[in-house]
């Protein structure tokens, strides 16, 4: 599927440090997510990326986005922009449903800061535990770590409890049963961590814009 018709019909310019949010429909662990919390305006969200100049290190034009960085199977890694966009949920017009949300002016000296961290951690594997490692990443971790180091280690988005209950009866999703029981942990139920959809409700950002309707 070509994105060219939709992406030039925006003339929306991403910033550095711009949190592009996915609501996806692919796989059966996105509906879990789904399940679990909702976010600004009511909304679902699965995944999150944070918004970089480029892959490289070093850039003549860092204002120019080109790429993500985020945290997924098999491990954090640089995305192009328009791959990432593509790998969404489509609305009614096949357009990708992904939010992009930016940091509010008085938060905005974090993000170079942000960056920088966020590229330290590109090649470590996903986190497929949800733990409190900092050997591996999921996605809204490495969003909340890399603005916390960038504020000198106090949080801006707050961690919060994880859930991985069905809310129709209350119980642990079988899904989530058995990928503990697979890699030999409990179901860290209620243990600190984030979700994508909590972090668009944070005060620190605000939404910017939107290239689809969101489910």
């Amino acid at each position: 599927m070509q994105s060219s018709t939709w992406i030039g019909a925006s003339q929306f310019c991403l910033q550095p440090g711009d949190l592009l949010f996915q609501q996806q429909d692919l796989a059966p662990i996105h509906h879990l997510i789904n399940h679990a919390f909702r976010g600004y305006g009511g909304h679902a969200f699965t995944h999150v990326a944070l918004c970089v100049g480029s892959s490289t290190d070093h850039t003549t034009d860092d204002s120019q986005v080109s790429h993500v960085i985020e945290a997924t199977t098999p491990a954090v890694r640089y995305t192009g922009v328009l791959p990432f966009l593509d790998a969404a949920g489509r609305d009614g017009q096949q357009r990708p449903r992904v939010g992009v949300f930016r940091l509010k002016l008085e938060y905005q000296p974090l993000v170079d800061g942000a960056i920088a961290h966020a590229k330290t951690l590109v090649g470590l594997p996903y986190n497929r535990y949800f733990d409190r490692t900092k050997t591996a990443y999921y996605c809204s971790e490495l969003v909340v770590d890399s603005f916390r180091h960038a504020n000198g280690g106090e949080p801006l988005f707050c961690e919060t409890p994880m859930n991985f209950l069905n809310p129709h009866t209350g119980k642990v999703f079988d899904y989530w049963e058995q990928h503990y029981r697979q890699v030999g942990r409990p179901v860290p139920q209620g243990e600190p961590g984030s979700h994508p959809s909590l972090l668009t409700l944070s005060e620190a950002i605000e939404v910017v814009h939107y290239y689809g309707d969101l489910a």
